[in-house]
């Protein structure tokens, strides 16, 4: 079963550069969907219940995954969810494995460009702004490269750039709890921030339930920064800077 996959990949990338626009784009949007798609109901089964369970009993979710990876070792869907796992763990070399594992299997998932950049983050590296821009625009990552985008504007201390995008994001994706901790930075670096930014970023994350936190899954450190924004929140309404 592993091979007829690899055999149907292998078919769908050859040529693959020399193809017009239009045929390679079919054919890298069935790559991604063949390389994801599950083969066997039982492993299936078991990744399912790790995405069911995830937010609430992480170990327990990765057990599942494991399980679905012994099954079907050729499914990136496994290696991203074990990766972004890691990803919310600081286990930077365990997430780097399941990310060269995902793309030994088809190296031109859209995925890959956002997750190697994440994988940078986690080994401390600082955002490369072309890199960002230079990630898919598809439906499924635009909030996300957005996200990132805001990041290394503020980084680059582009408060009035970040905080356009970040506005403009906030309209769309009004549920996004990590645009209004990055809508917070980028308003420091012009007027001090608003602290009611700070407090939506809390109420979401404290909102969320599974249906929310799987729709928001593709960012691997959500609401990772509570304890940051509550102690950020205490100190500046105590009038500390």
């Amino acid at each position: 079963m592993q091979e007829g996959r690899k055999k149907a990949l292998s078919l769908l990338e050859a040529n693959l550069e020399s193809a017009d626009k239009q045929v390679r784009e079919k054919r890298l949007a069935e790559g991604q969907r063949l390389a994801a798609r599950f083969k066997l109901d039982e492993s299936q089964r078991e990744f399912e219940l790790g995405e069911s369970i995830y937010f609430s009993n992480k170990n327990g979710a990765m057990e599942h995954y494991d399980l679905a990876s012994q099954l079907e070792a050729d499914n990136t869907q496994v290696h991203f969810a074990k990766l972004r796992y890691y990803l919310k763990s600081g286990s930077c070399s365990s997430a780097n494995k399941q990310l060269k594992a995902a793309k030994e299997i088809w190296s031109h998932s859209s995925l890959i460009e956002y997750y190697q950049i994440r994988m940078n983050l986690c080994e401390g590296e600082s955002l490369d702004l072309e890199k960002v821009k230079n990630i898919s625009d598809s439906k499924e990552l635009a909030p996300y490269k957005k996200r990132l985008l805001i990041q290394a504007l503020v980084e680059k201390g582009h408060g009035q750039e970040a905080l356009k995008v970040a506005t403009d994001l906030s309209t769309i994706e009004v549920s996004y709890s990590e645009i209004y901790y990055w809508l917070f930075r980028a308003g420091d670096l012009e007027d001090g921030g608003s602290l009611a930014h700070l407090r939506k970023y809390l109420k979401l994350c404290q909102s969320y339930g599974g249906v929310e936190r799987r729709i928001f899954k593709l960012e691997p450190l959500l609401c990772d920064k509570e304890e940051e924004v509550r102690k950020l929140l205490q100190k500046r309404e105590s009038g500390g800077v």
